[in-house]
């Protein structure tokens, strides 16, 4: 179903990937809308298992657009480091697929929301509650349900690796 990296020596493991997906914290949503457009909008985000989580306004263009077609990807850029005596980038990145759904219950949004508090503001727990409660009417919980993982790293990783050797 999804196609194989050409370049398949600088993927990285599934577990490269989740690391990245753990420790940072935007990336780009990328969504196809009505008017036949993709748009990208970067996003901060939390993953929890098999999902991650993006919160909202409850209109707008990336609402719109996953409402009208549920299939998206997700890319974090973990580094992006351009070295200009190779002519080249040393970068490493994630790109997931999957399909989004709003969430669907006031219990789903207000425990995604909290997550999201915890991580982002981790000392301010009585502040988010209240925040939330307040909100909770006007914000969407966007759910990425993942399909597929896949991550590739540049080609200056692997050299490195093996002048270490």
């Amino acid at each position: 179903m999804f196609q194989n990296m050409r370049r398949s020596r600088q993927q990285m493991s599934a577990e490269e990937c989740n690391c990245i997906l753990k420790e940072k914290t935007s990336g780009v949503l990328s969504l196809y809308d009505e008017k036949g457009y993709t748009y990208g909008v970067p996003l901060n985000y939390i993953r929890e298992g098999n999902r991650i989580y993006f919160h909202s306004a409850t209109v707008g263009h990336k609402i719109e657009a996953a409402k009208f077609h549920d299939k998206v990807c997700f890319t974090v850029i973990a580094e992006d480091t351009v070295l200009p005596e190779r002519t080249s980038t040393k970068y490493r990145s994630v790109i997931v697929f999957g399909r989004i759904r709003m969430a669907e219950s006031d219990e789903e949004k207000t425990a995604v929301l909290s997550a999201m508090g915890k991580r982002f503001s981790p000392d301010r727990t009585e502040h988010l509650k209240n925040v939330i409660s307040k909100k909770l009417n006007v914000t969407e919980v966007m759910v990425l349900e993942i399909e597929h993982i896949t991550g590739k790293k540049a080609i200056e990783f692997l050299q490195d690796n093996n002048r270490e050797e």
